[in-house]
């Protein structure tokens, strides 16, 4: 007789786990706990929008939830429940737990010398993590919050100098925008000066030099028509560009009744292209009206444009050959970049000039010293340091320690009808927008004290070695400007144009005194000013409508000069 699969069936031992007991023993290894937090530190635990309690998530595995106010619900194996509790404890006291037992847990290191207030931890990390993840992917390192203290491990210590640069850029943006209520406003215009209605374009294929990867560029081509004489009377089509510039002048006015607001409005050469554009769009013709809806309106636009500043050696040539005569005073302008252990960022500003003292009869370039005084109204400053000298020249340094601008509106203004292109910019500086902190003012003491240990090298300026300057600075960038100021009077209207030659790069973070900005090419811009806007906007007393009735005249001495370069 078979014997029955019952009969074959292997019986249990009673010294083995039945599959309740197993049930039962998988859900006793996470267990819950209670912690009970000072009601005074639960933001502290919870973090800007819950980032502490997401990193505490992140770090240990644990489920933890805020309940009934102040008690931390939290659930997890032994191991975990203790990891975070100690994390917890950390956090509600610090004085009592510190930092030092974990500061290098798991090859990580805490950040020192990096200064980063609590509510904007979260703003730095980013939802979902999504900066900590692009740093971490773009420099290799890893990196962990703990106690509000950046933590950071690396391969190398570039890795971990190239993360730190992209903390505190994170860090500056996020200030600024916690710090200021205003906003940005970029806008685009078609000049229609010399143009008819009958007038059609196409685009062309063009590639800037700073293109995107992938980004396709198109500029606008002026189909074969006669183009009309210019007059004055062309340049009075401006009602949308004019309404955009006088709604932002009349913000910062208002702001200007509370604040010593420094505006500044200036506009500068470049080439402008379109992108986003259908494919179906390249064989078609548009009118003048059609380019205008698809770039300007708001609302009906489709077209991206996008302005690459700078002019080639050829267009730069032409407008010099015309204007030799009118040359006031050349200058070199310096400009170094540094961010602070606070995360500020910081720009500082020093010219140099011919050394009129210095004895003559020698073909090699004259020798050059320190200027007293900016060739132009410097309206961001936050220190100037001047020694007590006569005259106009110092071989003691002499320079600015400037804020950043803050960038109020940008126009991207196309002309079709000419070669060049321009962008018109608006940008104040305030200093009782964020006043100055202990801190602050120590940091700008102790760059002072660093910088007074620049030297003149022939025509060039050079920082003290790297490694006086103090922990926690960062020097990120410089540039050198040749610069050569032209005055130039149409209608009763005084203008200024500066050609500037500019060497500028970044500097390593691994060797600061490597960069040898002499070797970097140069690129050429044009900036354009209107004297009176210049005058009034510094002196503070003016009105908007002041300001905009010069634009028509401040458009035709743009056209007049690139008149010389593409007639």
């Amino acid at each position: 007789m078979a014997s029955s699969g019952k009969g074959n069936r292997r019986r249990r031992s009673r010294k083995d786990p039945s599959w309740y007991d197993k049930s039962v023993a998988a859900l006793s290894a996470d267990q819950e706990e209670v912690m009970e937090i000072p009601i005074e530190k639960v933001g502290l635990v919870i973090g800007t929008r819950g980032w502490r309690l997401q990193e505490i998530r992140d770090q240990t595995g644990i489920q933890i939830t805020i309940k009934a106010g102040n008690q931390a619900h939290l659930r997890g194996t032994a191991e975990q429940l203790q990891e975070a509790k100690k994390i917890i404890e950390e956090v509600v006291n610090p004085n009592v737990c510190g930092l030092q037992s974990r500061s290098n847990r798991g090859g990580f290191k805490v950040l020192q010398n990096l200064l980063i207030p609590e509510h904007l931890i979260g703003h730095v990390i980013g939802k979902g993590r999504v900066n900590f993840n692009s740093i971490e992917t773009k420099t290799g390192v890893g990196l962990k919050v703990i106690h509000n203290k950046i933590h950071i491990k690396g391969a190398s210590e570039k890795e971990e100098k190239l993360a730190i640069r992209e903390i505190k850029a994170l860090a500056s943006v996020a200030m600024k925008r916690s710090q200021l209520a205003w906003t940005f406003t970029k806008v685009a215009h078609v000049d229609t000066a010399q143009l008819k209605e009958s007038h059609e374009f196409q685009l062309s294929v063009a590639q800037p030099s700073n293109a995107s990867l992938g980004e396709i560029y198109y500029k606008l081509k002026l189909l074969e028509d006669p183009l009309p004489e210019e007059t004055f009377s062309s340049f009075t089509n401006t009602g949308r560009l004019t309404e955009k510039i006088l709604n932002v002048l009349k913000k910062i006015h208002g702001e200007k009744d509370e604040d010593e607001v420094k505006v500044d409005m200036w506009c500068h050469f470049g080439h402008g292209y379109i992108t986003n554009v259908d494919e179906d769009e390249l064989e078609e013709t548009f009118t003048l009206e059609e380019l205008k809806e698809k770039i300007e309106i708001t609302g009906k636009e489709t077209w991206k444009p996008f302005f690459e500043d700078g002019v080639k050696e050829m267009e730069v040539e032409a407008i010099e050959e015309y204007l030799p005569s009118q040359a006031t005073k050349e200058d070199i302008r310096h400009d170094f970049s540094f961010s602070t252990p606070s995360c500020r960022n910081v720009r500082v500003k020093a010219w140099l000039i011919e050394d009129d003292a210095a004895e003559g009869g020698s073909e090699a370039a004259a020798p050059m010293t320190f200027s007293r005084n900016a060739p132009v109204p410097v309206k961001n400053v936050l220190t100037r340091v001047q020694p007590d000298e006569q005259g106009d020249a110092s071989n003691t340094p002499c320079f600015h320690i400037c804020s950043q601008f803050h960038n109020r509106l940008k126009v991207d203004i196309l002309i079709p009808s000419k070669g060049l292109d321009c962008r018109l910019s608006i940008r104040t500086s305030c200093k009782n927008y964020v006043p100055k902190t202990l801190q602050d003012e120590e940091e700008d003491k102790t760059l002072e004290s660093y910088l007074m240990g620049m030297k003149i090298d022939k025509d060039r300026l050079t920082l003290p070695p790297a490694s006086k300057l103090q922990d926690g600075f960062d020097f990120y960038y410089q540039r050198r400007s040749l610069r050569k100021t032209y005055q130039y009077e149409m209608n009763g209207e005084q203008f200024s144009l500066t050609v500037c030659k500019d060497q500028a790069t970044n500097v390593d973070p691994c060797d600061p005194d490597a960069s040898n900005i002499k070797d970097i090419p140069a690129k050429t811009d044009i900036h354009f000013h209107c004297d009176e806007w210049d005058r009034v906007l510094d002196e503070g007393n003016w009105e908007p409508e002041q300001i905009v009735a010069k634009l028509p005249a401040f458009l035709q001495f743009i056209r007049q000069v690139q008149r010389h370069v593409s007639p």
